[in-house]
Order: C-alpha cells, then structure tokens, then sequence
C-alpha cells in the first residue's frame, strides 16, 4: 500500500510517538516514526523518525510510505509491506487505513 491515514487527537501538550514496521523487497525491517517529540527528520540504516505535529482538533495526517523511502533511505521506495503499526503514548486513534 502506498499511503496510510490516520486520524488523530492528541492528549493535551504531551508526546506521542506512531510506528509504521515495514518488510522491504530485500526482506529488511524498516521503521518509520512519526512524533512530536522530534524537531526534524533522523535517519538510520533501518528508521525514519519524522516529526508530526498535531492541532487541537482531529487531525487527518496522510503519510506517503514510497515518497519518505526514497526521500530519506536507500531501499527501494515501491517495494514493502507494513507488517505492524503501533500507535504509542497520548494520542487517540479514530480511524487508520491504508490506500494505493
């Protein structure tokens, strides 16, 4: 799947953290962070942290998987399968799914 939706609310001003665990085509793991304790994009061999910041309101944040595997690591952005998603700490989740 290309994109993954989520609908969010955080918990007042504290830090929330969302894992996305992929599978690449060269059967690595891989995953993507996203958190508003993060000031700006960190990456290594096997992670993305991203920062996400959240209004007060529902917030729909729409990530695109292939763009930040190309952006920000060598795997192939078109190959992967998400085998996990962990929603951490205070952050409500509606709804999540994923689309091409």
């Amino acid at each position: 799947r290309s994109y993954v939706y989520l609908q969010l609310h955080s918990v007042g001003a504290k830090f929330f953290v969302i894992h996305f665990d992929l599978l690449t085509s060269d059967q690595n793991a891989f995953r993507i962070s996203l958190s508003n304790m993060y000031s700006k994009a960190k990456v290594s061999s096997n992670a993305i942290q991203h920062p996400c910041v959240l209004g007060e309101r529902w917030t729909m944040v729409r990530v695109h998987i292939p763009s930040l595997l190309q952006h920000y690591s060598q795997h192939l952005s078109h190959a992967h399968v998400i085998t996990a998603i962990q929603v951490c700490s205070s952050v409500v989740a509606r709804n999540i799914f994923t689309s091409d």
